[in-house]
């Protein structure tokens, strides 16, 4: 009668091992399930941040450039205007302000309708203030204002939706 005692001890015993290690490779496989899905997430967010601050970063610097072109352009434009320059000032501001168009170009993507969209309007804007530099007049006030807010217009157009795609990601 022990043995019998013994042997529902040894099953039992068995039982409640063979449970425990079937619970623990469950919980193993569950826990190893749960932190791959874990670090996906992780690494999502980290692709997300990464690309959010690259595109705040291209941002800024199309803006900065965009800004110190313009200033450039205008003082060209009232220089030409009012003859209170000389043609060397005129030359450098030229030079320079071709510069950052040339960066802002080189920035942008023509392949994309947004960012064509924009040296569309800086291509416009430089045509202009050439045309002026020809034959300086007042005549050439309302272009010079129309093609410089059309430029102003296709970049906030080009930030704006910049910005949603990285609240997109950020979400």
């Amino acid at each position: 009668m022990q043995s019998s005692g013994l042997v529902t001890a040894l099953v039992g015993m068995t039982g409640v091992v063979v449970g425990s290690l079937v619970s623990g490779t469950f919980q193993l496989l569950g826990g190893r399930a749960s932190a791959k899905n874990e670090r996906a997430k992780l690494d999502s967010q980290l692709k997300a941040e990464i690309i959010s601050k690259q595109r705040q970063q291209w941002m800024d610097s199309v803006r900065e450039a965009a800004k110190d072109m313009l200033t450039e352009y205008d003082l060209i434009y009232s220089f030409l205007q009012s003859g209170k320059a000389t043609q060397e000032r005129i030359n450098e501001l030229f030079f320079s302000s071709m510069t950052k168009a040339n960066l802002i170009e080189l920035m942008l993507n023509p392949e994309k309708a947004n960012q064509q969209t924009v040296v569309t309007a800086l291509l416009s804007l430089q045509t202009v203030l050439q045309c002026h530099a020809q034959k300086p007049t007042s005549d050439n006030d309302k272009s010079y204002n129309d093609a410089r807010n059309t430029f102003k217009s296709s970049l906030q157009t080009l930030f704006r939706e910049t910005w949603l795609k990285i609240k997109a990601l950020e979400a």
